[in-house]
């Protein structure tokens, strides 16, 4: 990559609707590019040019429910929404040209400073929004309308639906989900604090053609998860990453959500309720989700500048992984067809690092007799242990 990475210009997704995850990311000299691992995934599937300083990636249902759209929003406030195949048309005034593999259906100005971003239906009227979070400590939701004169996909434009302000910097935004299956918009603030936003639309005004403004309600609450070890300063930033799955039900209950804050304090909490918190010596700044161990339960992915990257369960039970260089920017999720869990890094020497096909079937150390009751059901418990003597020790009595 010819350009540094920021931390939000890299994510997983399935761009082009074939089941095939991609890997996405975006550099600051404003150049996209998309591997794939069927074609030759050290080489770009995708790649296009002038997109302004890349800020921050998204793959979601925005522009229609068949297929993703990928969102590339600019520090500069440029948003592009990429679709897959070839453009149904391409003026020759287009810059960043036509191809095959994807086009650039829709571009749109709106503020600038945006440096982070998720997708996702945050008022439970089953669309999908745009949500991003500004350097100017605040937050914007946006929803997709199409052109009803037009057929043709990515006719129309992204109309604002909220604006909030925050109290603090706001260092990334996330999806949850409360009580009784509310969502909310997961905000990080400074210090360990974050707030949550819980918004209605009003269907009427976001349909109505003329409205540039959807009128919309919201309530805010803010929470306060950090320990007492975490520094509370407001120059102490905090990661968020909300909607963790877990195998067993949850009930009423809202879904797990994990804060990282860049003094190493760690935690896991539910309906604002601390369920574990550790202190890692090291400066957090990426937390992600993802199921690396196949049980259904996501573990949760956190990584440090210096590479230092822990993977941790629900039960706060970690495992680590040194990564030899300084990172500016990762991520983890499933790549490939086969949907392989993999690790993505990126940087400050401007190099792409993937690490496909991890596998981690537990995170907990197993004993030798849980290992030879799974291998050997049919075995008595005498006859495991005297295969355990025999294989171990050589005995044979």
């Amino acid at each position: 990559m010819q350009g540094p990475v920021l931390k939000n210009a890299l994510t997983f997704g399935d761009v082009d609707g074939d089941g095939e995850v991609e890997l996405v990311v975006g550099n600051e000299s404003g150049e996209l590019c998309i591997f794939k691992d069927s074609s030759n995934p050290s080489k770009p599937w995708y790649q296009t040019t002038g997109l302004k300083m890349i800020s921050a990636i998204g793959v979601g249902k925005l522009i229609e429910e068949a297929k993703n759209t990928l969102v590339v929003v600019s520090g500069d406030g440029w948003c592009h929404l990429l679709l897959p195949g070839a453009a149904p048309s391409c003026p020759p005034d287009v810059a960043l040209g036509c191809d095959n593999n994807m086009h650039v259906a829709h571009i749109q100005c709106i503020p600038p400073n945006t440096h982070c971003l998720f997708l996702g239906d945050i008022d439970g009227d089953g669309q999908i929004e745009l949500v991003v979070g500004l350097t100017d400590r605040v937050i914007r939701s946006y929803r997709w309308q199409r052109d009803p004169a037009s057929t043709v996909p990515g006719e129309g434009k992204l109309v604002s639906l909220n604006k909030w302000e925050a109290a603090s910097q706001v260092s990334s935004v996330s999806l949850g989900r409360e009580i009784g299956g509310q969502p909310s918009i997961l905000v990080s603030q400074p210090g360990g604090t974050l707030l949550k936003i819980m918004c209605t639309t009003n269907q009427y005004a976001a349909l109505d053609n003329s409205l540039d403004e959807a009128v919309s309600t919201s309530k805010i609450n803010q929470c306060t998860l950090s320990s007492n070890r975490s520094n509370k300063s407001v120059s102490v930033s905090t990661e968020i990453v909300g909607m963790i799955q877990t195998a067993k039900s949850t009930g009423d209950k809202g879904s797990p959500y994990a804060v990282a804050v860049t003094d190493g304090n760690l935690l896991l909490a539910q309906d604002d309720n601390i369920l574990w918190s550790m202190q890692l010596n090291k400066q957090l700044f990426c937390i992600t989700k993802l199921d690396i161990t196949g049980d259904g339960n996501d573990e949760i992915v956190v990584c440090s500048w210096d590479g230092q990257t822990y993977v941790l369960g629900q039960d706060s039970i970690s495992v680590r992984f040194q990564f030899e260089e300084s990172v500016a920017a990762f991520t983890a999720g499933l790549f490939g067809k086969n949907s392989r869990p993999c690790f993505a890094y990126s940087t400050f020497n401007e190099k792409l690092v993937l690490f496909p096909n991890i596998e981690i079937q537990h995170l907990q150390a197993r004993t030798v007799g849980h290992f030879m009751c799974t291998k050997f059901p049919n075995l008595s418990k005498e006859e495991r242990r005297l295969l355990v003597q025999k294989s171990l020790y050589g005995v044979k009595k």
